[in-house]
């Protein structure tokens, strides 16, 4: 249980709002080091010759990244992997996306054989994606197209904490070229990036059902117990 006399010291690999809920934690003597462990560059791109029937974000910033470049179009469906990624689709774009995932990839791969059938679909993402649904028997046509590049900062120096809380498998892979991660809580922001802890540390990350960072603050206020 952490109290204003016990420092517990966060790690959350990702540069947070002021409106964050995880600062909330600092009122029961939680220190935040809230920093990433990437760096991100946006790449020139060409649009493939082919024509695609939809369009697959992976990430917030894969939105930004093709969507600053290549206008809404209404003729064609989008997808994204959840409610936080919506947010950013819709703020672009004044539109809600076609198909919106809940941090289910088994749920989302059938949700898209379902939909999109037979559709070609292109997959703005990072150059070093995951491209975490590729693991799943997909209906589809895939048309990958790299918008953004991301790169592990080796540089980042951040100091031993008792909590980290992982928001993309490079970030967790970033954070091993420091430090270890033995007896340490650990959680992941999602399934995909629990998938990827686990093999390196042979444990299951805690991780919420829905992949954004106020379930993530509430999965870690519960295990506090504050």
């Amino acid at each position: 249980m952490a109290s204003k006399k016990t420092k517990v010291h966060l790690f959350i690999s990702r540069q947070l709002s002021k409106q964050s809920p995880f600062f909330k934690l600092k009122k029961s003597g939680v220190k935040i080091i809230d920093k990433s462990f990437l760096k991100f560059k946006e790449l020139s791109f060409s649009m493939p010759p082919p024509p695609h029937n939809a369009v697959f974000f992976y990430s917030a910033r894969a939105i930004a990244a093709y969507l600053t470049k290549v206008p809404y179009d209404p003729n064609v469906m989008y997808g994204v992997m959840g409610p936080a990624s919506n947010k950013v689709f819709s703020t672009i774009t004044r539109k809600e996306a076609d198909l919106i995932g809940t941090g289910d990839l088994e749920a989302l791969s059938k949700q898209i054989n379902r939909r999109w059938n037979g559709y070609r679909v292109l997959f703005p993402k990072a150059k070093k994606s995951m491209d975490s649904l590729a693991q799943y028997d997909l209906n589809i046509d895939p048309i990958h197209l790299n918008v953004y590049d991301n790169k592990v900062d080796k540089k980042l120096k951040i100091p031993d904490c008792d909590l980290l809380v992982f928001t993309s498998p490079l970030n967790f892979l970033g954070y091993l070229h420091q430090h270890k991660t033995e007896g340490k809580k650990i959680y992941a922001i999602g399934s995909t990036t629990a998938t990827v802890i686990k093999e390196v540390t042979g444990q299951m990350p805690a991780y919420p059902e829905q992949p954004s960072e106020e379930q993530l603050y509430k999965l870690v206020l519960k295990d506090l117990k504050i």
